[in-house]
């Protein structure tokens, strides 16, 4: 059933399997190559649930509503209740807001100069598992129209974090909300990503690659002139989401 849906989706869609596997691995930020969606079209593999969702996405082509559902109970869910300390999301949770639609902003502060972290909150799964994540602080409600066709954002992964301190001016300011899909966990143009060297905390920074290097480089750029800026190998950037929009007080 799925590997039907699947040809049907890249027939109508017009897009080949490298194209799929290039664009899978550049939504989900894990390396997906042409033999696995081969094999996923032959049957010979299982299509994951966070998969099937972003081929749906690219293609167009909806899944009809029992596969839907299978790759919806595939994701862990989560529910913000502003009471309730279970009002926590980690990296491999479907955001499920209680205002339909609305983008969670999470106890995380990326820095443009040192990030903050927030307290971590261990909560229990339905599955019996606990695991920790961060807590959901506010939930903000933006135009579905201007969420899912301007921004392209991916729903249920996408959060609204407040930015501190000031190296990313006059591009971002102390107190600016940055709204960050953390499904695109892989360097696919210039622009803004939050990022972790895996020493500090998280930082928002502009990204760019370096032309002409002998191997993939990425340079870190603070808009903030009076900030150096770094070159490091692209292997050694670890992505956390890229920068979809910001809002901001003016």
């Amino acid at each position: 059933m799925m590997s039907d849906w699947l040809r049907q989706a890249l027939t109508e869609s017009g897009y080949s399997q490298a194209e799929i596997a290039r664009l899978l691995s550049a939504q989900l930020g894990r390396s997906i190559d042409r033999a696995a969606v081969n094999k996923m079209v032959s049957g010979k593999r299982q299509i994951a649930a966070d998969e099937l969702l972003a081929i749906a996405r690219m293609t167009g082509h909806p899944l009809p509503e029992d596969l839907r559902k299978a790759a919806a109970e595939g994701l862990r869910e989560l529910t913000y209740h502003p009471d309730n300390e279970a009002s926590v999301v980690t990296s491999d949770t479907l955001y499920k807001p209680q205002i339909p639609g609305a983008l969670p902003e999470i106890d995380v502060r990326p820095g443009a100069g040192h990030g903050q972290v927030g307290a971590l909150g261990v909560i229990a799964l339905s599955n019996g598992e606990t695991t920790v994540g961060h807590p959901v602080v506010r939930e903000w409600t933006l135009p579905e129209e201007f969420t899912r066709y301007h921004l392209e954002i991916t729903q249920g992964r996408t959060f609204v974090l407040e930015v501190v301190g000031d190296s990313m001016l006059p591009t971002l300011l102390p107190g600016d909300r940055v709204i960050v899909d953390t499904s695109q966990r892989s360097f696919r143009a210039d622009a803004l990503y939050i990022i972790d060297d895996s020493f500090g905390e998280p930082q928002v920074k502009r990204l760019r690659r370096v032309p002409y290097s002998d191997q993939p480089t990425i340079e870190i750029i603070s808009d903030n002139p009076s900030y150096g800026r770094d070159q490091v190998s692209a292997d050694r950037i670890r992505i956390l989401g890229r920068v979809c929009g910001h809002m901001a007080r003016k």
